[in-house]
């Protein structure tokens, strides 16, 4: 097995590839003036399964991922799975208004074109998975990983920003062995956040209990002095880094 590495999840690559104690090749890639992508992976010859991982957002990341699935089919790959840490246009999973596409279903068609298995992290909707009709698909979770990694700091509440990700929030709960809740919240800066039109410092609440903020799209880590670590808003570009 060969893990290839795109550029925007080589860190995330080199650690599969250490964890399945495979060889890891860095994908060669530049823009041209142009805009265009060029990609190649500097091997003569490539044989049985190849694993590439690489985020398909924005744009460029996900042609890059296409170009790099025919380029290990053109160096004789007799399997390919893809690892998308940051799937697309999962948002557009429907046809909110008239004359819209199925965005995530176009790069499901796309991706899966040239694959025998993908695997998603966290997806928006799990619905999209049942697009994949001519690979394998998976939905991994990251969330126990997070609470794992944060037993050491005694977090006393798991904080989702919303109804949706409670779900999530639950999972990091079961870790930790501590409470969930879910609040509305609105960030103002990196040291403050309104709750339910109340304002507090991250880090702690009236309670006096560490609170680790999840929001596992869109978000940043940004380590609080003598504090829990709480994510920040600072846009999807970032997410799955």
């Amino acid at each position: 097995m060969i893990v290839i590495g795109g550029s925007a999840s080589s860190n995330l690559a080199k650690d599969l590839a250490q964890q399945l104690n495979a060889e890891y090749v860095q994908a060669v890639t530049k823009t041209f003036p142009d805009g265009e992508t060029y990609a190649r992976i500097e091997r003569e010859a490539l044989s049985g399964e190849v694993v590439i991982v690489q985020n398909s957002y924005p744009n460029e990341k996900f042609v890059e991922l296409l170009l790099l699935q025919d380029a290990v089919w053109g160096l004789g790959a007799e399997k390919v799975t893809c690892v998308i840490p940051y799937f697309g246009y999962a948002r557009q999973d429907e046809r909110f208004n008239r004359g819209e596409p199925l965005s995530a279903k176009v790069m499901v068609e796309h991706i899966q074109m040239s694959a025998d298995r993908v695997v998603l992290v966290d997806i928006h909707n799990p619905r999209i998975m049942d697009w994949f009709t001519k690979a394998k698909v998976k939905d991994v979770h990251a969330a126990p990983c997070v609470g794992d990694f944060f037993k050491e700091y005694g977090v006393d509440l798991v904080l989702a920003p919303d109804e949706g990700a409670l779900k999530r929030a639950g999972w990091d709960g079961v870790v930790l062995h501590n409470s969930c809740d879910s609040w509305t919240q609105l960030f103002i800066d990196d040291d403050r956040v309104q709750f339910n039109d109340a304002t507090y410092l991250l880090g702690t609440d009236e309670f006096g209990r560490d609170i680790l903020s999840r929001l596992l799209y869109g978000a940043r880590i940004s380590f609080q002095v003598g504090a829990i670590a709480v994510l920040t808003a600072r846009g999807r570009a970032e997410a799955g880094r």
